[in-house]
């Protein structure tokens, strides 16, 4: 904007100079026309009796009319101009014109400083634009930068809390692992445990009871269950044909003194007497009255009520 107005100044000295120029030229055609020098015109010069020595009844425009037929004769005579004048006015003419010179040449040097400064002004702005953009590009640059370190270290952040979060989580599922295969460890202990007391306890069971068993008293008492089971089928009756069949199948192969005992013996009315020597007797009995004698007795006193 500055420097189009610069350029207009300069053209506007150039009008002037051209105007002045022209100006000049006017002067030495008008001293030209009126046969004066130029130096005696003044710088505002204009067609008037008083420069030329004309009368004044004379006016300027009667040097370019047509001549008229004068009636009267021409008593006129032209008046003439004194030395001191014409110096006077040359004099006056050379300031004026070497003051218009000097207008000219200083309005000249200020349009050339003022074109100068204009530049100086417009290089100054390019400078500053420059700067300025040069500032703001640093400025993008930082904020960039800034943007890219922020963006790096919310990464970064991001990364650390995912991979403490994924260590947390390993070493849960390692700590649930640990303490799950301990879990399953003492439970295997204790069902081993478990299971060793269960066949401990079944061997001491299965060991108790052959050795219970294996007792004299033991196989004394189930001696006299199984007998007395014995008598009591034995006495009960009626018996099946099958049942008659084998006992007389059984009897009848034996002599009749050993059908008669073992009749006695099946029907439990003898008792075969154990032998002492015998491995499996059972002596805890030896101080008791034998069973018949007991019975004997209980059935005297039940007579005795009778």
């Amino acid at each position: 904007m500055l420097y189009l107005q610069a350029l207009t100044l300069l053209a506007a000295v150039a009008e002037y100079t051209s105007s002045f120029k022209s100006s000049v030229q006017s002067k030495r055609s008008i001293a030209f026309v009126r046969g004066l020098p130029v130096s005696q015109l003044p710088n505002s010069a204009v067609f008037s009796d008083a420069h030329v020595g004309y009368p004044d009844s004379m006016s300027n425009s009667a040097l370019f009319s047509k001549k008229k037929k004068k009636t009267t004769p021409k008593t006129a005579v032209q008046p003439t101009v004194s030395a001191a004048e014409n110096l006077v006015k040359t004099s006056q003419a050379e300031e004026e014109e070497s003051s218009v010179e000097a207008s000219a040449e200083e309005s000249k040097v200020e349009a050339e400083q003022a074109a100068a400064a204009e530049e100086s002004r417009i290089a100054a702005e390019r400078a500053r634009i420059v700067e300025e953009k040069r500032k703001e590009e640093d400025r993008i640059a930082a904020e960039k930068a800034a943007e890219k370190a922020r963006i790096a270290e919310e990464k970064r952040q991001k990364d650390e809390c995912v991979a403490a979060e994924k260590a947390a989580e390993e070493a849960r599922i390692a700590e649930e692992k640990r303490e799950e295969e301990e879990r399953i460890a003492a439970e295997e202990a204790r069902i081993a445990d478990e299971k060793r007391k269960e066949e401990a306890r079944i061997t001491a069971e299965i060991a108790a009871e052959e050795a219970r068993k294996r007792d004299p008293k033991y196989i004394h008492e189930q001696r006299i269950i199984a007998r007395r089971e014995a008598v009591k089928e034995a006495t009960q009756q009626p018996k099946s044909a099958e049942e008659e069949l084998v006992l007389a199948t059984r009897y009848g192969a034996l002599t009749p003194e050993e059908r008669a005992f073992n009749i006695l013996l099946d029907l439990g009315m003898i008792e075969l007497s154990p032998d002492p020597e015998d491995p499996e007797y059972y002596s805890g009995d030896d101080d008791e009255y034998c069973p018949e004698n007991v019975n004997l007795e209980g059935t005297r006193a039940a007579a005795l009520q009778l």
